[in-house]
């Protein structure tokens, strides 16, 4: 076992606190794509969330965001987004509902041109 803190992966190195309770769905998505799981810790599976999503699909860190640390669909109903990223984020909830991580966590991602803190 090589432990859950940090773990590293091209440009991305991840780390994070708190109890992942979608880990087994996030895994079984990500494995789908190539990805091993090797150490079966939560803060592997993020980081190959994060590189699935940002190097392989080309999307922004920014929706990458939006993707693993949605927020609740009530939220959206809230008319705290506009209607273009409200609409954005009802597809990344519906598309990649599999990647949305849930439970009570903190989540930090150092990558080349900074930092990104994320939670629940």
């Amino acid at each position: 076992w090589g432990g859950a803190h940090p773990f590293s992966l091209l440009d991305y190195t991840i780390v994070h606190n708190g109890e992942i309770s979608s880990y087994d769905a996030n895994r079984r998505f990500i494995e789908m794509f190539g990805y091993k799981c090797n150490l079966l810790t939560d803060t592997e599976v993020i980081t190959y969330i994060v590189d699935y999503l940002h190097r392989r699909l080309g999307m922004p860190l920014e929706d990458v965001a939006k993707v693993i640390a949605s927020p609740f669909w009530n939220e959206l109903d809230s008319g705290k987004f506009s209607p273009e990223e409200e609409e954005k984020i009802r597809h990344f909830r519906n598309v990649y509902s599999s990647l949305l991580i849930t439970g009570p966590f903190s989540i930090i991602l150092g990558y080349t041109n900074g930092i990104m803190a994320l939670n629940d």
